[in-house]
């Protein structure tokens, strides 16, 4: 990748716009500034700082029970959710993007290009190399990722859930629950539909991967392990899975089989999880732990155009 300005390779977060963002959204809800600073992370007021104390230390990370219902997405990062969707529908190819910091101006920072990934996953050597090019190009620090699920997957993982709602496959979790360095998860639907899973301060108190048998703690074996849990069987090479009893599956079906498993991994490994769209108000509402009512989860799965008042 040709080597840029730093600003011209980064959509910032957009400090000089996040407050009348958040004054606008606070008026569209009618929220009382208690009910704000309770259940909601407006970025400019919350999380734009966590993400830069976790880019400085880990062990800033937050319990799970301190995890806001709601939280709010900075503007400027569509830029970036836009070009994934577009880039993403344009080949069918996955594509990987880093969540970076700058700590001396303190920004939070997306790069404007993204990875190119396979047409059903993105490689680690891929993510690896993204995220050396991201530091060369200016950032001290990273905290996380985004990566898209392409909607015409056939035959694969992805296309069973990819056109219906923000899950993610079992195996996009293990960047986030291995030790690694990833505190924050991101995938990007062609839907306009986002998942976000954050790790939180239990998620390493133990050996969370103490139910793999030693040397069999890598990604393949970890995701095999939650498939099988729930009956299915797992075919790396092809990223395919079918059922064990060889029985066929509505699409519906699949959908919610997928997420009754990510709402078990999300509690094996004490993660926050949230869900929303790269659209209106930026808006994402949490998931597990539970918090949504029946009014919201409508909006967040886009059944209905309008967040409840």
């Amino acid at each position: 990748m040709e080597r840029l300005k730093t600003d011209e390779q980064w959509v910032s977060d957009g400090t000089d716009i996040i407050d009348s963002q958040s004054e606008e959204i606070r008026k569209r809800l009618n929220l009382k500034p208690e009910r704000s600073s309770k259940d909601f992370w407006f970025y400019d007021d919350k999380l734009r700082w966590y993400l830069l104390a976790i880019s400085r230390d880990r062990n800033a990370l937050e319990t799970l029970g301190n995890f806001p219902r709601f939280i709010v997405l900075p503007k400027p990062w569509h830029k970036v959710f836009n070009r994934i969707i577009k880039d993403t529908k344009f080949d069918g190819h996955e594509r990987f993007c880093a969540i970076a910091t700058d700590l001396q101006k303190n920004r939070v920072l997306l790069p404007i290009q993204s990875a190119k990934g396979e047409p059903k996953r993105v490689p680690p050597e891929i993510k690896q190399e993204h995220f050396k090019w991201a530091k060369d190009a200016g950032a001290d620090g990273l905290v996380g990722s985004f990566h898209s699920h392409p909607s015409k997957s056939h035959h694969s993982i992805l296309s069973i859930f990819s056109t219906y709602n923000s899950v993610f496959s079992a195996g996009d979790f293990y960047g986030v629950v291995n030790g690694g360095p990833e505190c924050v998860k991101g995938v990007i639907q062609m839907n306009r539909q986002l998942a976000i899973v954050f790790k939180s301060a239990e998620t390493h108190l133990e050996e969370n991967l103490d139910y793999l048998p030693q040397g069999y703690k890598d990604q393949v074996n970890f995701t095999d392990y939650w498939y099988r849990s729930v009956g299915w069987v797992y075919d790396p090479e092809e990223q395919v899975v079918s059922r064990m009893d060889g029985k066929s599956m509505s699409n519906s079906e699949w959908q919610n089989q997928m997420w009754d498993l990510n709402h078990q991994i999300a509690d094996k490994h004490h993660l926050a999880f949230y869900r929303g769209r790269t659209a209106t108000y930026s808006l994402l509402g949490r998931f597990h732990p539970p918090s949504i009512n029946n009014e919201w989860h409508d909006y967040f799965v886009g059944k209905v155009d309008n967040p409840p008042r």
